[in-house]
């Protein structure tokens, strides 16, 4: 219910004032970073933004979409067909394109929408490659609207061994239990493993892009709570969680004094 933008509006409200910032929750859920792409290029194509956070991973490596038509869901494959799509990625044409393809799809009954079949072995929704592909794009539109840009890495609940042992120890029939049927996977040390190498190649990807990075799974380590996540979700984090990245993101902020830098030079009335 108080997702951290919400939280990080409210704490800059305090110190510049009510209304003079505006932190936007642009999260869809289950999106991967192909489809937070298409979504900065198409629906959010008009905003005007100064930051740009973003933080993918949990998608691109769960909830595969093995068995829907992958072009709508992740970058294509063939470098030259890639190169085409980063282009036209930059031009208004995108987004009528992307719109005619669904639409011509849902005539012909072929619905993106419908439920994945049940995997017997597990695959990433994004390989590693099309996911720091994906980031590296987004931190491009980013810089071309005029924004700055920053990486998050994703948090895990299952971080120290003893979360880990904690979570192994869960009866069959608990809900977290469901995330690894559903994935096919055979322990939440497999689990772990797996986001580890997207966690680090967010941070190769920040370093290519040449962007600051948050690393939120290093801060949720240092802090060792265990309120930070409840034991049923290693995934979506409690209110201390997003209590914590909204500070995180606020003395952030603060240090690299962005907003102090914009009120500056902005108009008297802004």
């Amino acid at each position: 219910r108080e997702p951290y933008p919400r939280l990080l509006e409210h704490m800059l409200g305090q110190v510049y004032g009510p209304a003079r910032v505006e932190v936007l929750n642009a999260g869809s859920i289950g999106y991967n970073s192909y489809q937070g792409l298409l979504l900065l290029r198409t629906k959010l194509r008009s905003l005007k933004p100064d930051l740009v956070t973003v933080r993918f991973g949990w998608n691109d490596h769960l909830m595969s979409s093995s068995g829907r038509d992958e072009g709508a869901f992740r970058d294509a494959t063939n470098p030259i067909v890639r190169s085409l799509g980063n282009a036209l990625l930059r031009t208004a044409l995108y987004p009528f394109a992307i719109r005619m393809r669904l639409e011509s799809q849902a005539w012909l009954g072929r619905d993106e929408a419908q439920k994945p079949p049940q995997r017997s072995a597990w695959a990433p929704n994004m390989s590693i490659p099309d996911y720091q592909n994906a980031l590296r794009q987004i931190a491009t539109l980013g810089h071309a609207m005029g924004a700055r840009v920053w990486l998050l890495t994703a948090p895990q609940g299952f971080s120290s061994e003893g979360d880990l042992e904690r979570f192994s120890a869960l009866p069959e029939d608990a809900k977290a239990r469901k995330l690894l049927t559903l994935n096919a996977m055979d322990s939440f040390s497999q689990m772990r493993s797996v986001h580890n190498d997207y966690i680090e190649a967010t941070r190769d990807a920040a370093r290519e892009a040449k962007v600051p990075l948050i690393d939120l799974d290093a801060l949720y380590r240092k802090a060792s709570d265990e309120r930070l996540f409840a034991l049923s979700d290693a995934v979506h984090p409690t209110l201390q969680g997003h209590m914590l990245e909204a500070k995180t993101l606020h003395r952030r902020l603060k240090k690299h004094r962005v907003l102090e830098d914009y009120f500056a030079n902005a108009p008297v009335d802004q």
